[in-house]
């Protein structure tokens, strides 16, 4: 039997196979998370007196620069969303 070595960035299919998929998850995953921040932050501006959520206690962020990051999370949050329901409809 011939028994190939996998190196990373590859699986039992071939190289590359699959790895968009799992990045798109990751992206994903990471524009919910900036996206929430982004939000309590924002409300917390506005709403509150001082932001929420876990950005303002790593740097002090304007409320323009929370909406800011609400946008792009969002973005990102859908582009993966997409990009995930568009590879199950594939396989």
């Amino acid at each position: 039997m011939d028994y190939r070595e996998i190196t990373p960035g590859q699986d039992a299919r071939g190289p590359g196979a699959g790895h968009r998929g799992r990045m798109k998850e990751i992206i994903s995953i990471v524009g919910w998370v900036v996206g929430i921040q982004g939000a309590l932050g924002a409300a917390g501006r506005i709403f509150g007196d001082n932001p929420w959520g876990l950005f303002h206690k790593w740097w002090d962020i304007p409320t323009p620069g929370y909406l800011a990051l609400f946008v792009v999370g969002a973005a990102l949050a859908v582009w993966g969303e997409t990009g995930k329901k568009r590879a199950r409809s594939r396989a």
